[in-house]
């Protein structure tokens, strides 16, 4: 894929998430998975989500503005 092109990068998008992230969340939300967590590297940082099972039950919080998220540290990741 190169960089700049727009579309190659949209249809691997949506092939990572009908393979992966589809099927990744739904493991979840059934109680297959005890925890899901995803590592998102980046060039001066690596995101870390993890979500739990308590996450399940907070459908009503708004969503973290994205600059926010990218503002706070990641959590140290075990190595």
């Amino acid at each position: 894929m190169r960089n700049g092109d727009l579309n190659g990068w949209r249809a691997e998008f949506e092939r990572l998430e009908a393979a992966w992230f589809v099927p990744l969340l739904a493991a979840w939300r059934g109680g297959a998975l005890p925890a899901c967590e995803l590592l998102l590297p980046g060039e001066g940082q690596t995101l870390a989500a993890r979500l739990e099972p308590a996450a399940r039950w907070k459908f009503w919080r708004r969503p973290a503005e994205p600059s926010r998220l990218l503002a706070e540290p990641a959590p140290a990741v075990p190595a």
